[in-house]
């Protein structure tokens, strides 16, 4: 039986001659009944590791004989966090981190690298658009309504509804 790192080679090799709309059967035949998804991760695990051989060889050189499923999460941790990734293989490498407490480190330091949600950033802001634009019309207004993204309309946050008690009810988008 092959192992991973054979059988993403001899995939890299077969998908460089495979012509287009060829690529999943050259997959198949190269994973041998095993998951073409499988397939590609170890590939995509591979590329990393031979990019790695020139970036930092000396970390290479200590995790070359990982399992495939610590380099996978190595690869998408250096994805985001280079730095902190690289330290954390180290430990690995030398037995301070088990593969289990690895992907936990590895799902911390995503939290800390992630990009805030769009409907949070905007949750946040809301009590301080409110007050601006209470303050510009001079009325209290209404609950807001935090728009979704939609391709036919101008890009809207907020709707407000003006608390006025004479006259027509009017909307505020912000």
């Amino acid at each position: 039986m092959k192992g991973w790192k054979e059988r993403a080679r001899l995939a890299m090799r077969a998908l460089r001659h495979a012509k287009h709309g060829q690529r999943e059967t050259t997959l198949a035949s190269v994973a041998n009944g095993r998951n073409v998804n499988t397939l590609r991760r170890e590939v995509k695990a591979l590329v990393f590791l031979d990019g790695l051989r020139k970036s930092n060889p000396d970390l290479s050189r200590r995790i070359t004989d990982l399992p495939f499923d610590a380099i996978e999460v190595l690869a998408r941790w250096h994805a985001f966090d280079p730095g902190g990734a690289a330290n954390a293989a180290y430990k690995l490498a030398s037995g301070e981190h088990s593969l289990n407490s690895f992907k936990t480190e590895k799902q911390v330091a995503r939290s800390q690298y992630s990009k805030p949600v769009r409907k949070d950033t905007l949750c946040d802001a809301e009590p301080l658009v409110r007050k601006k634009i209470a303050k510009i019309f001079g009325v209290s207004l209404g609950p807001a309504q935090i728009s979704t993204k939609k391709l036919d309309i101008p890009p809207i946050d907020f709707l407000f509804q003006l608390n006025r008690s004479d006259g027509p009810l009017e909307t505020i988008a912000a």
